[in-house]
């Protein structure tokens, strides 16, 4: 079994919209329209940390900051596979040393 298949992975499929004033449609209430292209950074609370396994092993990985943006919809793309969804390594991950505590997401 590969470190790929033992890392804990969690997924962001947000989706981006703005209100605006109600524009000629039958109610009253505000619209909600998609934001396109917003760009996004998704940085992670450490930037190198080690996982080492029930048997010692370790390996380090180093944590980047993530840039993406939103489709025609406003929901967040993967830049390289251009399909929704951002997924990262888990914040819960027991064998990460030290732990990602929390991604910030600035948009």
């Amino acid at each position: 079994m590969s470190l790929v298949d033992l890392l804990g992975y969690g997924t962001i499929t947000g989706r981006y919209v703005q209100s605006v004033l109600d524009d000629s449609d039958s109610d009253n209430e505000p619209d909600l329209i998609p934001i396109v292209g917003a760009r996004i950074e998704i940085t992670p609370s450490i930037r190198i940390s080690r996982w080492i396994d029930t048997n010692g092993e370790s390996v380090t990985i180093g944590f980047n900051v993530l840039r993406c943006e939103t489709d025609s919809e406003g929901y967040i793309l993967n830049p390289q596979t251009g399909q929704r969804g951002i997924t990262l390594i888990a914040t819960d991950d027991e064998y990460l040393t030290p732990p990602i505590t929390h991604y910030t997401i600035s948009v």
